[in-house]
């Protein structure tokens, strides 16, 4: 095909092409993805992953323990496990005095509060006994899981946050992707068989779903090299059983398939939505009700 008498500019005669830029430029699809993608991007680069100093003490000693059980590693944390737990005794001891009424409680307190300085990093400690269990009983490799909790959404408070926010760059980007011609009344003009009107509808859908499955895999990007800066993310093919949020899995997947199935999903769903909202684009012909329907608000 060729635009102009006198200089007959080519212009691609492709369909995909041609509906392309229909959607990205004429339709500004283009547009509000980027803007939506920036401000998750900002929004997610804004995130804070503190590094508290219980942070310092699980990482330092589980960087330690990271791989298989050996007995170098086994004494180390028996070696924890005896702090801690004559800590524990030490206070009971101190306590059961109290209520004897063998010394008074402020002196209690008072002997108390070194062996309770003791326990500070204890609920850390415990995470670690909890992964020491786990390969005792099952097998497996000790795992600094801290960054894996945040990219999963485990430990992220505004993981459906994000994901909702995502759904509504969906809605303006794709809701008028399909009511474009009949509110511009182009089907006439353009004198599109229903055949052809077909073609043209799948190549939009195809388009739409290719770019939500791209600016997902984006947004995930941009979160695993936030965190991955933060943390260490080491042992991707240890089991994720590993991790005791995900003991209680049945399968035994390595992190990388883990985390590549949870990306799919979402990849899936974020597909499903966006057929949802070409389907009610297709149906109410028109942007403003697609957007405002109950189905995508």
């Amino acid at each position: 095909m060729y635009h102009g008498s006198f200089f007959r500019i080519p212009i691609s005669s492709s369909l995909l092409c041609h509906e392309s830029y229909k959607v990205f430029l004429m339709n500004k699809t283009l547009y509000v993805m980027l803007l939506f993608l920036a401000l998750l991007c900002y929004q997610e680069r804004s995130a804070r992953y503190p590094i508290s100093p219980f942070e310092e003490y699980y990482s330092n000693l589980m960087l330690q323990l990271e791989g298989n059980l050996t007995p170098e590693k086994e004494q180390m944390i028996k070696v924890e496990q005896q702090k801690y737990q004559n800590a524990l005794e030490q206070i009971n001891r101190i306590e059961a005095l109290v209520s004897n009424g063998e010394i008074d409680p402020i002196m209690g307190d008072d002997m108390k509060v070194k062996w309770e300085s003791d326990l500070a990093f204890y609920s850390q400690f415990q995470r670690v006994e909890q992964q020491y269990v786990y390969i005792r009983q099952y097998g497996g490799e000790f795992i600094y899981d801290t960054g894996y909790l945040y990219l999963l959404g485990n430990r992220d408070p505004v993981f459906l946050k994000k994901w909702l926010f995502i759904n509504l760059c969906f809605i303006f980007s794709f809701g008028n992707v399909i009511s474009m011609e009949y509110q511009k009344i182009s089907w006439g003009l353009i004198g599109a068989t229903r055949k052809g009107k077909e073609q043209i509808i799948q190549k939009k859908v195809m388009i739409s779903l290719i770019s939500s499955f791209v600016l997902i895999l984006l947004l995930w990007m941009v979160r695993f090299l936030h965190i991955a800066i933060i943390y260490s993310m080491k042992l991707s093919f240890a089991v994720i059983n590993s991790i005791p949020e995900y003991q209680k899995y049945v399968m035994k997947f390595p992190i990388a398939v883990y985390v590549f199935l949870f990306i799919l999903f979402q990849m899936i769903v974020g597909g499903l939505v966006t057929l949802l909202i070409l389907l009610i684009s297709h149906w109410r012909k028109n942007y403003i009700q697609t957007v405002f329907s109950p189905c995508c608000s």
